[in-house]
């Protein structure tokens, strides 16, 4: 799949994975669509001979695919932070926390990878149904798997930010 108009959107999240493949979930395109599309991501060098003009590094060769969803997978949505975390160390998995949906609606998902990488198994993180955060960081709180660390961000969708989250919370993952 041609991978300029998968990546042709903002307020996504992409997440590298063990394998060193890269996962981009969501977003918006800023023209009314929101995304609810997971597609991975594999970046590999093009053999190039001679210079390059370019600042940016050598060319590389990016190709999408994109993956099923299944499960309780979260509607449409963009403004979220993502990580990577597994449940189970012999899988893959990423969680999207807060971001805002064409209702104005928020939340927390899993995802996990299945199905040799063709598939995502979503479900929803309990208690998290009331995270309603927008352009935010989260990061999982070193040496505790169940909690994590959200900074900044605001909680009015519609506004982008105008109702500021405090500093910093922490959450915990149940």
């Amino acid at each position: 799949m041609p991978f300029a108009w998968v990546l042709r959107r903002f307020g996504h999240t992409v997440v590298k994975m063990r394998d060193g493949s890269l996962l981009l979930y969501g977003g918006t395109d800023g023209e009314g669509t929101i995304f609810e599309s997971v597609y991975r991501l594999t970046v590999s060098p093009i053999n190039h001979s001679g210079s390059s003009n370019s600042t940016l590094g050598p060319p590389v060769k990016v190709t999408c695919q994109p993956l099923r969803s299944e499960g309780s997978a979260p509607e449409p949505q963009f403004g979220h932070a993502s990580w990577a975390q597994s449940r189970d160390a012999s899988k893959h998995g990423f969680v999207a926390w807060g971001g805002c949906t064409e209702k104005g609606e928020g939340g927390a998902f899993y995802a996990e990878v299945q199905d040799g990488g063709e598939s995502l198994r979503w479900s929803r993180i309990n208690g998290a149904a009331e995270v309603m955060m927008l352009r935010h960081s989260v990061v999982p709180v070193p040496g505790a798997s169940d909690a994590v660390l959200a900074v900044g961000g605001g909680v009015n969708c519609f506004s982008f930010g105008s109702t500021f989250m405090p500093l910093c919370s922490l959450w915990k993952l149940v």
